[in-house]
């Protein structure tokens, strides 16, 4: 749909949820009361959005610090407020309705985390090969290993959320936050490889900041 700034995420969410709504129904006869909530689109606890804000704000630090170190002027697009609903939608919402709510959280069902955890990588990083074919080879394959790498935190966001989607959606709109930013094309590659460096490892604070292990079975009851 040439959604790249999430121009059409509004429409990509709302697809997304009628066929995640449609395959839910089909495939494990969820009733229609239960459907959102099965899908993680029920009531998040707030200190896994808390928790998930900090990271964020841990991320976008990488801006004013690639400027610092590089002396290149990183600004704001001008319509980056406009494109931030399309970007949570599309980025955030639709993605991990599709990655957690709907394949981690069944995969989640009679299995511990880690191995739901990794059962739930591989079509993560399978839907981003999609990648090659509109960035350079050498983005495309830094942003698979980046999903690679955010799909633990991202699973363990939905998991410390009561089996929600919202943490784990507002992580993926801030590891898109470089979509709304400009810089010099001749700097652009050093600052989208470094952001993808720091979008690979900083997630990682979300295992320090949410470390109480009282909803683990959480996903296990919702999926049953």
């Amino acid at each position: 749909m040439g959604s790249l700034r999430g121009e059409a995420g509004i429409a990509v969410c709302l697809l997304t949820l009628a066929a995640a709504s449609v395959l839910e129904y089909l495939l494990f006869r969820t009733s229609w009361r239960e459907l959102l909530a099965r899908l993680g689109l029920g009531r998040p606890r707030a200190v896994a959005l808390l928790a998930t804000a900090g990271v964020c704000l841990l991320l976008v630090a990488y801006f004013p610090a690639f400027s610092l170190a590089s002396g290149a002027r990183i600004d704001l697009r001008p319509d980056w407020l406009l494109l931030i609903p399309g970007l949570f939608a599309q980025h955030g919402v639709a993605e991990e309705l599709l990655f957690r709510g709907f394949a981690f959280g069944h995969l989640r069902a009679g299995r511990s985390f880690w191995p739901a955890a990794w059962l739930s990588l591989l079509p993560f990083s399978a839907a981003h090969l999609m990648l090659f074919l509109s960035m350079e080879p050498v983005l495309a394959a830094s942003s698979i290993l980046v999903a690679v790498a955010t799909s633990f935190p991202l699973a363990w966001l939905y998991e410390r959320g009561r089996a929600t989607i919202w943490a784990p959606a507002l992580l993926h709109l801030g590891i898109h936050a470089i979509k709304l930013v400009e810089v010099a094309e001749a700097q652009y590659m050093s600052l989208a490889l470094g952001w993808m460096a720091v979008c690979s490892v900083v997630p990682y604070a979300a295992f320090l900041f949410l470390r109480d292990g009282r909803d683990n079975q959480v996903a296990v009851s919702a999926s049953s």
